[in-house]
């Protein structure tokens, strides 16, 4: 009998929590409940409700809420502060903890689980009374899509998680922004926005709310890993490893091709069709998704480099082009190399648009363009689709074992490929926490497809 396969999501999502909430039950309990139920009515719940939130579940004085966007997440709990710290009330006063996370939950049923709603949970202890703790992947995500900017809250071990979680911090009388109250009922930006469709089920999520001693003292940062100084052969080491990658892209070089500066001309000295793969265009809304154009780059980079007929240049080098000016001819004649590929990539959900375009720079005339609409799923096939296209238009003779490879059909998991290449794009940052967060990236790539052989490598690299 077939496994049933696991539904997963990826969402953001806002733990909030009353502090001290159990000892305002103690000295006043009626005007207490009385306050939580106002505060739930006219602040919480319309500003869930205009920033197209939806509440998962109410846990005593604690609430817990998806969002279908990371920035509607964020703006949301900057609201709802924002409110909070401008209200004047004569009775017991709402003040909230608030803690974002962006993560992958598993979907079973009625009800949510997963390491994304346990790490958004304990972000909210860790936040200032009346202010906000996201974590690194929800900061880099909103990028400056908020009007306040997040301070570095360094890293953390929190309970039931086993790897340290990067946070970050905000709040209403030190942060950077404005701290004026938003007007929930009259904002001009919001009118007649569509709330999120109901998927067909329902958020409930088992978290267990925190103790007042845990809420009225959050934890403090601790350092994971000892200084790199503090050992000369971890210096060492980095500098071996530096050298090994900076050799291997420089490689191609020393196969055809003296670069000697700009507008050098000295073409390869064999006949391979040699071809530059400059980074595609991300024509998603979403800044944020430039990550996602670089991965698609880079894979067809890999790819291309495979056909032993083919003269391919280092992504180390062309991406050196991005958002460069110059015109094909120019980078073609730096490159020495006689075909240039361009594109740009659109990733919406799980469905990717691709236009790429194979251009002769001796002409400037396009040798090969198409444009691919497929499920994200098939990313793979598409890929060896546009590498196969290329190869037919240089008319290029394949070897058996590169016909073998190029006719593939393996698909992937969506949400596991985006963790990839979230998780590259962390490595090539070449910083300790760079690649402790691209670390967290495959991990989490590898719990959504265990037999993803490309997420097991990379992951190895950041033990290097």
């Amino acid at each position: 009998m077939a496994k049933a396969r696991i539904s997963r999501r990826l969402t953001a999502i806002l733990a909030a929590d009353v502090v001290g909430y159990t000892r305002m039950m103690a000295g006043d309990e009626a005007g207490t409940l009385a306050a939580l139920k106002r505060h739930r009515e006219v602040v919480f719940e319309p500003a869930v409700e205009q920033y197209n939130g939806r509440i998962v579940k109410l846990i005593g004085d604690g609430t817990l809420v998806e969002f279908a966007s990371v920035v509607d997440a964020v703006n949301c709990a900057l609201a709802i502060q924002r409110i909070l710290a401008n209200e004047a009330t004569t009775g017991p006063k709402i003040t909230l903890r608030i803690g974002v996370n962006l993560g992958d939950v598993i979907i079973d049923g009625d009800d949510i689980y997963g390491d994304g709603v346990n790490v958004a949970a304990r972000l909210e202890p860790l936040a200032e009374p009346g202010g906000i703790c996201v974590a690194s992947i929800v900061n880099e995500s909103i990028g400056n899509r908020v009007d306040v900017t997040f301070e570095n809250g360094g890293e953390i071990h929190v309970k039931n998680v086993d790897r340290p979680i990067s946070m970050w911090k905000w709040h209403p009388k030190t942060g950077n922004g404005p701290v004026a109250a938003p007007n929930l009922e009259q904002d001009p930006t919001k009118k007649d926005k569509p709330t999120v469709p109901n998927k067909g089920y329902r958020f409930l999520a088992s978290v267990q709310p925190q103790s007042d001693s845990n809420l009225d003292h959050p934890a403090k940062s601790r350092t994971l890993l000892p200084v790199y100084t503090r050992n000369v052969w971890v210096w060492a080491g980095l500098v071996l490893l530096f050298l090994v990658i900076f050799v291997g892209s420089w490689r191609p070089w020393k196969e055809g091709v003296e670069l000697a500066g700009p507008h050098h001309t000295s073409l390869s000295s064999h006949e391979k069709p040699s071809i530059a793969v400059l980074p595609f265009i991300n024509m998603s809304a979403d800044r944020s998704q430039e990550y996602f154009s670089d991965g698609m780059t880079e894979d067809l980079i890999t790819d291309l480099s495979r056909i032993s007929g083919l003269f391919v240049i280092a992504r180390f080098t062309t991406f050196t082009y991005k958002r460069s000016t110059k015109n094909v001819q120019q980078i073609a004649r730096e490159l020495g190399v006689s075909h240039i590929l361009t594109g740009s990539v659109q990733k919406a959900d799980n469905r990717i648009r691709i236009n790429a375009q194979l251009i002769d720079a001796k002409t400037k005339l396009q040798v090969w363009a198409n444009r691919y609409d497929r499920e994200l799923s098939d990313v793979f096939a598409m890929q060896d689709e546009i590498t196969q296209k290329i190869v037919s238009a240089l008319s290029i003779r394949l070897k058996l074992s590169e016909k073998v490879r190029l006719s593939r059909s393996a698909k992937v998991i969506p949400e596991a490929y985006d963790m990839l290449l979230r998780g590259i794009d962390r490595y090539r940052r070449l910083t300790r926490e760079a690649i402790i967060e691209s670390r967290e990236f495959f991990e989490r790539a590898i719990a959504l497809d265990p037999k993803f052989a490309r997420a097991h490598a990379d992951l190895a690299l950041t033990y290097t």
